[in-house]
């Protein structure tokens, strides 16, 4: 009776349903793509996608606003302090690989510190015993170190445009988060979702936010699947050999290198990424209690 309640559910329901849509009109739609094309025209079938899509994820919206936000049946009374542990490393990995697709970020402002300098610091002119007021070359003296700490702080760009993919790299050549999988993207949204399905007692929410993971393996297999055929893009064996689609596969069997994936790493972006994270996990957590 209890199972047969939950099924019932509307949030359940809606949410499941979307989701469901979502991935099935995917799969069908991008598999069957030249054929569609073929017999109808290319803007008839971005609109169809475009237009299913659109109606899929409402549904899962309007399930989750309307039924399954802080509501519906519960999987758990509480949530345990390791599974919301779990949780929050699941999150915040997904964050960070999100926060690697962005611009390179770095401080508006650098600091200029002497000691880094290669030219030697202004000497200044000694002054004539019994001398007590300062000549005009001691005052232009002092004006120029007046100057030279003005100049320790350096505005500058907030996105560092020059930390980017080199352009000498062939485009087969994984860079940056491609070492850890060719998806990153569809794994991020996966990883910040099934962490926040792991901190709600809610099935309703479960559901809501496991489902990207699972579109995230899905689709990403289909993904490669069509592109090996030459299907809406391409997948080369030497790409494929060089990298994985399963995040860290490709590092852990030793085909790519972790030292390369650090020195990649966007250090700034993945600190902002990492206090978000925290910053998620805490209101989270003052939420469900």
């Amino acid at each position: 009776q209890q199972q047969s309640r939950t099924k019932m559910h509307p949030g359940v329901k809606w949410i499941g349903l979307g989701w469901t849509a979502f991935i099935a009109e995917n799969l069908i739609l991008s598999e069957n793509r030249e054929v569609i094309i073929k017999h109808t025209s290319d803007s008839v079938y971005h609109n169809t996608y475009n237009v299913l899509s659109s109606a899929a994820c409402l549904s899962a919206l309007y399930g989750y606003q309307k039924y399954g936000r802080g509501q519906g049946p519960r999987i758990a009374s509480a949530i345990s302090l390791p599974v919301a542990m779990a949780g929050f490393l699941v999150t915040t990995g997904g964050i960070l690989v999100a926060s690697q697709q962005l611009p390179a970020l770095q401080l508006p402002v650098e600091l200029q510190l002497p000691f880094l300098s290669s030219s030697p610091a202004p000497s200044s002119t000694p002054s004539t015993p019994g001398s007590h007021t300062a000549s005009a070359p001691e005052r232009g003296v002092v004006s120029e170190q007046v100057a030279q700490s003005a100049e320790l702080v350096r505005a500058r760009c907030p996105i560092n445009f020059a930390a980017q993919r080199p352009k000498h790299l062939p485009p087969d050549q994984p860079y940056g988060m491609e070492r850890v999988t060719r998806h990153a993207n569809l794994y991020a949204m996966g990883a910040i979702g099934l962490g926040l399905a792991l901190t709600t007692p809610f099935l309703t929410e479960a559901i809501f936010f496991a489902m990207p993971a699972v579109f995230a393996v899905i689709g990403s297999h289909h993904q490669d699947s069509r592109y090996r055929r030459g299907m809406g893009g391409k997948l080369s064996e030497e790409r494929e050999l060089q990298t994985s689609n399963l995040p860290f596969q490709a590092l852990i069997q030793g085909r790519q290198r972790w030292t390369d994936v650090w020195l990649e790493l966007k250090g700034l972006n993945a600190g902002l990424g990492f206090a978000l994270s925290l910053l998620l996990f805490r209101r989270r957590l003052r939420l469900k209690k």
